[in-house]
């Protein structure tokens, strides 16, 4: 068995599969490396052999270390559940929220979201920055549809909102780096709402009710 690997490797370095294993392999092996180091910890070298590939096939495809973990990264999307649709705006917040709690309160989800703010190169932050935006997609999508079922006035801007409730969930795993139980969940929504829901019309807030 040792011998086949090594005669594939010996004929271009490639995992069985072609291009796309290629990028499968090492962008699985550079998010290993970067839970269990963080991002100062990746090293090009080691995640070419442990994606069974020469080094040169990954600088091929990503320039520079920054730009591999980005593209690493970018992977992470795949793993993001849908907007959850219980048809009431609380529930789905705490449920959307419960979701990235799990993905991110790890050893190694808290080392792959400080990554996110660590590049130094400018051009690779500005495209991090893009993916930050990107955590967002799914509160905005919550946040939405509840303005259109009335839960929310038509002035609630999603993103700011996104933003106020994401923003002590990421502070109390990355920065304190404390545990986020479910009843701290629930209490971010039902104060942020509180406040997002002081611009309803009374009938409103009764009907959403």
């Amino acid at each position: 068995m040792m011998a086949g690997r090594k005669t594939s490797e010996r004929r271009g370095g490639r995992p069985k599969g072609g291009s796309d294993a290629i990028v499968r392999a090492v962008l699985e092996a550079t998010l290993r490396q970067l839970g269990d180091r963080g991002f100062a910890g990746v090293s090009v070298d080691e995640v070419a052999r442990a994606a069974g590939v020469n080094k040169t096939s990954v600088y091929r495809r990503w320039p520079s270390r920054s730009a591999l973990v980005l593209a690493a990264l970018q992977t992470l999307r795949d793993h993001e559940p849908p907007p959850p649709q219980t048809g009431s705006l609380r529930e789905n917040l705490i449920a959307m929220l419960s979701a990235k709690v799990a993905l991110v309160s790890s050893r190694s989800g808290r080392k792959i979201l400080r990554a996110m703010i660590a590049f130094e190169d400018e051009e690779v932050a500005r495209l991090a920055r893009t993916l930050r935006k990107q955590r967002y997609r799914v509160p905005i999508a919550v946040i939405e549809r509840a303005i259109l079922r009335g839960e929310l006035s038509p002035g609630t801007d999603p993103s700011l909102l996104a933003e106020v409730l994401l923003a002590p969930i990421y502070y109390r795993i990355i920065v304190l780096n404390q545990p986020v139980s479910h009843p701290y969940i629930e209490q971010v929504v039902d104060q942020v709402l509180a406040g997002a829901q002081m611009q309803l019309p009374l009938r409103s807030l009764r009907r959403a009710r």
